[in-house]
């Protein structure tokens, strides 16, 4: 899914199915390129650390912590919370598009 590219919903809810909530914490973030990513932080690193380690990321969201079902197929199969992360990133990337800075998105 790329946001210069005409995003859809469906690829936003097939980035989240194909992740597994029990693997660890999860970051969503956009490449500067406008690639969505849906990442494990590796043990080793704190969402700071990832984001400090990753440096094409433009923005980011808050950290789904593991084990409350933030990503997966459950978390794609509601589409209430799938719609609102969309609506956000449509709303986002346009300002965060270009900065020298990672824009943080909390949502919650």
């Amino acid at each position: 899914m790329n946001m210069n590219n005409n995003p859809t919903i469906d690829e936003l809810k097939n980035i989240f199915a194909a992740c597994d909530d029990d693997a660890g914490h999860h970051v969503l973030w956009v490449e500067k390129s406008g690639e969505v990513k849906l990442s494990v932080v590796p043990e080793h690193l704190t969402p700071v650390g990832f984001e400090e380690s990753t440096n094409q990321m433009q923005m980011r969201y808050e950290t789904f912590v593991q084990g409350n079902k933030y990503v997966g197929k459950s978390a794609a199969a509601d589409q209430s919370f799938m719609q609102s992360i969309f609506e956000s990133l449509l709303k986002e990337w346009p300002s965060a598009k270009g900065r020298s800075t990672v824009d943080y998105i909390d949502m919650f």
